[in-house]
């Protein structure tokens, strides 16, 4: 048995569209107990990819049929060997690749530009959707961003107070066909 398993629970967040109020998507996040398995699996890219299996399968027991995002580490996706389970992870909860998104996370530093690219390529073609986490607060570079591509941008909530970087990454977002989302918004009810 992982001994992680035991004390990680899983947190789901729901992905709201403002415009409407309605939830449109699952966020599953790690809530590790105890330990930090969260920055081992920083270290671990075959351990980041077990988490993400994990979740997947947390989210397949809440029987939900919204789709789902799955954080994962830029260094276990340009490693690619750590997710070579998630495709039959997806498939034994019932779902497809393309209900799928994969919020990629920093950090980007020292991960190879090249093999992220390739590993975004191949999760692409299996119909895997691509998130790009933390856009704004960390250390990806605006060309590894347009470089990447991805369906999703998350900018982070801290960027909320500055009107003239929202708009540019509106901007960007609506020139690459991306779809923008400011993470940490709450309210309470």
């Amino acid at each position: 048995m992982r001994p992680w398993a035991d004390s990680l629970r899983f947190a789901f967040q729901p992905v709201v569209n403002l415009a409407t109020g309605g939830v449109v998507a699952l966020e599953v996040l790690a809530r590790p107990e105890t330990g930090d398995v969260l920055a081992e699996a920083l270290r671990d890219p075959e351990l980041d990819g077990r988490l993400a299996v994990s979740a997947l399968r947390a989210a397949a027991r809440t029987e939900t049929l919204l789709p789902l995002h799955v954080n994962v580490f830029a260094r276990t996706l340009a490693d690619l060997g750590g997710l070579s389970a998630l495709g039959e992870a997806v498939r034994q909860a019932g779902r497809l690749p393309w209900e799928v998104t994969l919020d990629v996370v920093p950090p980007y530093a020292h991960v190879p530009r090249p093999a992220l690219l390739e590993a975004v390529s191949a999760v692409r073609e299996l119909g895997f959707r691509i998130g790009a986490d933390g856009v704004g607060d960390g250390d990806m570079p605006l060309r590894l961003l347009v470089d990447l591509a991805p369906d999703l941008v998350k900018l982070d909530s801290s960027l909320l107070s500055r009107p003239a970087a929202v708009r540019a990454m509106r901007t960007l977002c609506e020139q690459s066909g991306a779809l923008l989302a400011v993470e940490g918004v709450e309210t309470e009810r």
